[in-house]
């Protein structure tokens, strides 16, 4: 495939929304060809921009609403929070 038919296709790859075959297709494309990569980069970039406020207000947790949360809870935070680093 060429970049033509492989630049509609970026998208719905960076979100998940395409079959395993189309990935393939988009992922052989991707490694032989620095323009559509670039492309894909900037869209993931541009993805997890829009995630990170996300996170960001979700995480910030104070610690008198940390001491109320069960252990349970406290270590899902934890876990959540070591992730974005």
């Amino acid at each position: 495939m060429n970049c033509h038919e492989i630049l509609p296709l970026i998208p719905p790859v960076a979100r998940g929304e395409t079959s395993l075959t189309e990935w393939a297709l988009v992922e052989t494309h991707l490694k032989q060809c620095s323009d559509c990569q670039a492309e894909r980069d900037r869209l993931d970039r541009e993805r997890h921009s829009l995630l990170n406020p996300i996170w960001s207000r979700t995480l910030s947790i104070s610690g008198s609403a940390m001491a109320s949360m069960t252990p349970g809870a406290r270590l899902s935070w934890r876990w959540a929070k070591r992730r974005r680093s």
